[in-house]
């Protein structure tokens, strides 16, 4: 998945969908190489996979950045390439154009509840206490392989 998008997100969900219909036991795996995209389209893609009855294998390759990691780690089992990397920074947003001053603290709200999101996410998903995982996403932190299973992003490296 290269930039999360809502579009992305709904057409990858409508082809999981069919192909459970096909095999509901066979294991999917997503393969992962994005730097990121919207946060709400990440969260979606998380909650989705979430539901999925049969295990999800997801594999970390070249980068996952960003809203790429919630993604990763819905993944009932998670593997990353020897090279690949993860990137975990604070959640970005921007607003362009003619807006009330209350538009800017909406939109500062829901950039603190989705990065919240995040943290809650990581933290239950890697076993990293939520200060750790804070601290981290506040510094912005790039993790190799070998760091992203000790911290508990991956289970293997493959």
């Amino acid at each position: 998945m290269d930039g999360i998008t809502p579009d992305l997100i709904g057409s990858a969900m409508v082809s999981i969908g069919e192909f459970l219909r096909e095999s509901r036991k066979k294991p999917i795996y997503i393969l992962l190489n994005t730097h990121g995209g919207e946060t709400e389209a990440a969260l979606s893609a998380y909650d989705e996979i979430s539901l999925i009855n049969v295990p999800v294998i997801t594999i970390a390759s070249g980068q996952v950045a960003s809203s790429g990691v919630p993604i990763f780690l819905a993944g009932t089992e998670r593997l990353i390439m020897k090279n690949a990397t993860l990137l975990v920074h604070r959640v970005k947003g921007e607003i362009e154009g003619r807006y009330y001053h209350q538009d800017f603290r909406i939109m500062a709200d829901s950039l603190e509840l989705s990065e919240e999101k995040f943290i809650e996410i990581t933290a239950e998903r890697t076993g990293q206490p939520k200060e750790t995982v804070r601290r981290d996403f506040y510094n912005g932190k790039i993790f190799n392989a070998e760091e992203a299973v000790k911290y508990g992003f991956a289970h293997k490296i493959i």
